[in-house]
């Protein structure tokens, strides 16, 4: 049986060679726990971390893989103030008619506000708020805060990527 220990250590190496620009804390689970902390900062999405860490769980859809003891990864991803600054610039920048998102100004906004959830302001639900080709958010009870998280929180920001 491959340990949580273990698997943490293979986790650390598969995301060193995949994101070598990216840094990431993947902890244990403390005690009995049979988890994966991992944290970082921008970077790639959730999904896909989470895609290059199954392997090394025993989740049902790895198959022949079951001897691996870490049941599951927690992920914990966080924004730089950079990021929610150019987030929020290509949002105004995509959505022009927007009105709560040209009220924003990118430099006064930090990622702690978007963490916190401190941009309260509803969001005009006639307004759809696009990003590239996606649509980020819509309904009577958005918020712009939620406009940006989401916006963040579809977009690799991998240093280097296109879509940053």
């Amino acid at each position: 049986m491959i340990t949580v220990t273990d698997s943490t250590r293979l986790m650390r190496g598969t995301v060193r060679a995949t994101w070598p620009d990216v840094r990431f804390s993947i902890r244990a689970g403390r005690g009995a726990s049979t988890y994966a902390a991992v944290a970082w900062i921008d970077g790639p999405t959730v999904p896909q971390v989470y895609d290059r860490l199954r392997p090394y769980t025993h989740s049902p859809d790895n198959g022949a893989r079951r001897n691996y003891l870490c049941a599951n990864v927690l992920p914990d991803r966080r924004y730089s103030d950079a990021a929610v600054t150019a987030m929020i610039r290509r949002l105004q920048h995509r959505n022009p008619g927007h009105p709560q998102l040209a009220d924003l100004d990118p430099v006064e906004i930090t990622a702690t506000d978007i963490h916190y959830g401190r941009l309260h302001t509803p969001a005009d639900p006639d307004h759809n708020v696009h990003l590239d080709d996606h649509l980020v958010t819509t309904g009577s009870q958005t918020t712009v805060g939620r406009i940006v998280e989401s916006a963040l929180r579809m977009s690799d920001l991998t240093p280097g990527r296109n879509d940053r």
